[in-house]
């Protein structure tokens, strides 16, 4: 159907066009439905960035549980379009770390080289921000146990991106007068 917008296209109604209209409108008219989780079975997560939003849809077996979607801050449109789709992925482990946090979970993501994420030499400050919120998920096998995973985390996460130097936050005020941040460093 789309085709039949094109400016130097003949408009011509085929069964085709029908059939992609009919499913289109039912589509649009009939609401999803959305299944429980079974934190036995694996999850999907599908995660994607635009210039002004980041989307993401957790499944189970095909079927659809939970969506999550939000516009670009007024900084956030500025990002490298690499950013914005770990912005994505980060997101979505964020809000469904209750889901996810013990069990499998795949992530499908457009953007191929967040594949490497783990394994890039040079990461921006706020990559590697992000990098620690998310380093729970790095990818491992259920029989590891601390020493190991200590170990992952230094190999993965510490040795090629180092450590913060400073830890920021806004919510640690000395005093109610204070009202810039507290730098804490190491």
């Amino acid at each position: 159907m789309t085709q039949l917008l094109k400016k130097d296209k003949k408009f011509e109604w085929t069964a085709k066009c029908e059939e992609s209209f009919q499913q289109l409108k039912n589509r649009l008219t009939t609401a999803p439905i959305l299944i429980m989780p079974d934190i036995t079975k694996p999850f999907d997560v599908y995660c994607d960035a635009s210039k002004i939003g980041l989307g993401c849809v957790l499944m189970q077996e095909g079927k659809v549980i939970s969506y999550l979607s939000r516009q670009l801050k007024q900084h956030e449109q500025n990002y490298p379009t690499h950013d914005l789709e770990l912005a994505a992925v980060v997101l979505a482990l964020k809000v469904w770390r209750h889901y996810l946090m013990g069990n499998r979970c795949e992530i499908y993501s457009d953007h191929k080289s967040l594949k490497y994420i783990f394994t890039q030499k040079e990461l921006n400050m706020r990559q590697r921000r992000w990098l620690t919120k998310v380093a729970h998920f790095i990818p491992v096998k259920t029989t590891y146990q601390g020493p190991k995973l200590a170990e992952l985390y230094i190999s993965r996460i510490v040795a090629p991106h180092g450590t913060p130097k400073s830890i920021v936050s806004i919510e640690d005020h000395s005093s109610p007068q204070d009202s810039g941040r507290k730098c804490m460093k190491d």
